[in-house]
């Protein structure tokens, strides 16, 4: 059984380990409550907290 969530992403589409690195240990560094590693997921945290249009 494969464990890895993101092996259909292409590689080139999947963010560098040392940039995620580095922005973990910055937001750490600043006293950030949550870094947000990639676009990908900054547009899906942003999408949550927007108001629904109503049907």
């Amino acid at each position: 059984m494969d464990t890895d969530m993101a092996v259909g992403v292409p590689a080139e589409q999947k963010t560098d380990p040392a940039d995620v690195a580095a922005q973990l240990l910055r937001g750490i560094e600043n006293g950030l409550p949550e870094i947000l590693a990639d676009e990908t997921t900054r547009n899906i945290k942003q999408s949550l907290s927007t108001t629904p249009n109503p049907a």
